[in-house]
């Protein structure tokens, strides 16, 4: 879940966009 609301609020926000790419 939280990574789906963190890929959505990327667009919004490209420190979480950041850390899921350090997550993946």
């Amino acid at each position: 879940m939280k990574s789906e609301f963190c890929y959505v609020f990327s667009k919004f926000s490209s420190t979480c966009f950041a850390v899921i790419s350090l997550k993946s």
